[in-house]
């Protein structure tokens, strides 16, 4: 479980939310919804604990996120950024580094990844890729796919819909709806109220 309590984010003077408080649980798909996409990313990074609160806390599994304790809880978390920038890769080279896995693991794993790409509408030409070369909403249902494959308690989404079409985007809220499991936690923001419906929990972001 993930909860955020009385939580308040300031940056520059400016204030990107606060007293925010819910809890995202096991079982259930969360959708944290704002109209400002620098304060979801904010509320995201606290929850990884990249950036600090101003008030308020972050607490995994009843423990709070503190500096020292922050990289061991992000291992147990499968992140999907909002922004990618990944220069000079393939994309083969590219999951492999974000999968921490060897070639010929990738190699073993090549079919769970067409799974999760024919999920995703993602052609298979794409593997071989430049990362460049490929389109924006392509970029991001490729990360989105590690998430799906990684063996992680929880999955946390910035934004995944934020570069996709609107055919596209039907596409990536049913893959977001198929990685519930009674012992994962999933919870992603977004600024499309419509694909915040996949969520089991609306929660939205006061600015």
């Amino acid at each position: 479980m993930i909860e955020i309590k009385d939580a308040t984010i300031n940056i520059a003077g400016k204030t990107l939310f606060e007293d925010c408080s819910f809890m995202a649980r096991e079982g259930q798909i969360t959708a944290i919804v704002g109209c400002n996409s620098e304060a979801l990313t904010a509320l995201v990074h606290a929850f990884l604990g990249f950036l600090p609160l101003n008030k308020g806390y972050v607490s995994i599994d009843g423990e709070e996120i503190i500096p020292l304790s922050a990289s061991f809880f992000r291992q147990k978390i499968a992140y999907v950024p909002a922004n990618f920038a990944f220069e000079n890769m393939q994309v083969s080279e590219l999951l492999r580094t974000l999968m921490g896995n060897s070639l010929s693991m990738m190699k073993e794993q090549k079919k769970a990844l067409w799974k999760e790409w024919e999920a995703l509408a993602i052609e298979r030409s794409c593997y071989d890729a430049v990362w460049e070369s490929l389109p924006t909403d392509v970029q991001q249902r490729i990360v989105l796919s590690v998430a799906g494959m990684l063996d992680r308690k929880m999955i946390l989404m910035n934004q995944p819909t934020l570069y996709q079409t609107e055919e596209s985007r039907m596409v990536v809220t049913s893959y977001i709806k198929s990685l519930r499991s009674e012992d994962s936690v999933v919870c992603f923001t977004t600024m499309d109220e419509e694909s915040a419906q996949v969520a089991d929990v609306i929660v939205k972001l006061i600015m």
